[in-house]
């Protein structure tokens, strides 16, 4: 049998070996508890945000490797905003920076730009100003 490559998006620090990872561990084959504990133990650093994870699993030798990913855009967006529905631009450069290595862009500034259009679509506001005509500022 091959190797099984699983994705999740879960709660950094607070999985559960319930639907959605439970299931599909334990149909692989795999120790749902131990899996569970180690995504818990990987996940840690980004407790309570939402992260992209992939299991690369061997059923037969009933090994496995967890990769983590930077949490969700909006995730970090409503870290930073802690309850407000806006932002400074150093709050948003923070995002950025974060996530700049995920995503398609060629340039600082194009993370911003992207981080700043998901802003839009939460209804956020960046400095008191629509992110898109921030954006166009930059």
């Amino acid at each position: 049998m091959a190797k099984v490559k699983m994705e999740f998006i879960v709660k950094g620090g607070e999985v559960k070996p319930a639907p959605p990872v439970g299931p599909a561990l334990g149909q692989e084959g795999l120790p749902v508890g131990r899996v569970v504990g180690d995504i818990n133990q990987a996940t840690k650093e980004w407790k309570g945000l939402k992260v992209p994870i992939t299991i690369k699993a061997d059923p037969i030798k009933r090994e496995w490797e967890i990769e983590v990913g930077t949490p969700l855009t909006s995730a970090l967006l409503l870290q930073e905003a802690g309850g407000e529905k806006n932002l400074t631009l150093d709050q948003v450069r923070t995002v950025a920076e974060l996530k700049k290595a995920e995503m398609h862009t060629k340039t600082f500034e194009g993370a911003i730009k992207t981080v700043l259009g998901t802003m839009k679509s939460m209804g956020f506001s960046c400095e008191g100003e629509d992110p898109v005509k921030v954006a166009h500022q930059l």
